[in-house]
């Protein structure tokens, strides 16, 4: 194999790898509010009110998660953008400011409860809130502002995950519907606003790769092409017997 061959075939296989080991996922959840938290803040978002429909999506990816040491905890980078009305609530949570909770079979009645308590549930949820310097969509005031988020996965049935191990990420289109919290609050004043939804409906979906690494496994595969082209191009020397 020449060596142009070679590196074609090389930069194929290593696009080819990036793009399968792209995990990512996309959750989305939309449905209507079910309240809306703090009398003081609510005014500003006009006519939003209980009944009114959301939409929330959060963007992570698995391959990125790192355990916390305890069972079924996760620390999960993510992104997530919420809206209600006209108002936009969004974050990006590093490693360390959020984590993904997996529990299988928990006895929610406690260590001696009934059969009748085992649930499966998950969350993700942010540790702490998360710091900002905004945009907001309303005005939170003066002070130490955090964006906070929460989403509870649950099971009555115990059916849902298989396990407390991070293969529950892939597990959590098993559970029927999904309560979630998201808003932002003012540490300095104690006050804040929170948009509830309770039973929404939710889908997964893998994110396809980024038209960027499709033009590279396609270059990759074009250089392979290429080059068989070029070595079909024998040149044969063809000498006339002297007279």
């Amino acid at each position: 194999m020449a060596p142009s061959t070679r590196v074609g075939v090389a930069f194929a296989i290593l696009i080819s790898a990036q793009a399968a080991s792209a995990q990512n996922r996309t959750f989305t959840a939309s449905g209507q509010i079910t309240s809306i938290y703090d009398s003081a803040l609510v005014p500003q978002m006009g006519s939003v009110a209980p009944g009114d429909a959301f939409r929330l999506t959060i963007n992570f990816d698995p391959l990125l998660a790192v355990g916390t040491g305890n069972v079924g905890q996760y620390r999960v980078p993510y992104t997530y953008n919420a809206q209600v009305g006209g108002f936009s609530f969004f974050g990006q949570a590093g490693i360390a400011g959020n984590y993904f909770q997996a529990m299988n079979d928990f006895n929610a009645c406690g260590p001696n409860g009934p059969p009748s308590c085992v649930v499966d549930a998950a969350y993700f949820s942010s540790v702490g809130f998360e710091q900002t310097n905004g945009p907001f969509p309303i005005n939170p005031g003066p002070g130490t502002i955090y964006r906070y988020f929460d989403v509870q996965f649950f099971d009555g049935t115990a059916t849902a995950l298989s396990s407390s191990s991070l293969s529950a990420l892939d597990e959590l289109s098993n559970f029927s519907s999904v309560n979630l919290t998201f808003g932002i609050f003012n540490a300095t004043q104690a006050r804040g606003i929170y948009v509830n939804a309770a039973n929404a409906g939710f889908s997964f979906a893998s994110a396809v790769p980024e038209p960027a690494t499709w033009l590279m496994m396609i270059g990759g595969f074009g250089m392979i092409g290429g080059s068989m082209r070029y070595r079909r191009r024998v040149t044969r020397l063809c000498l006339s017997p002297e007279n």
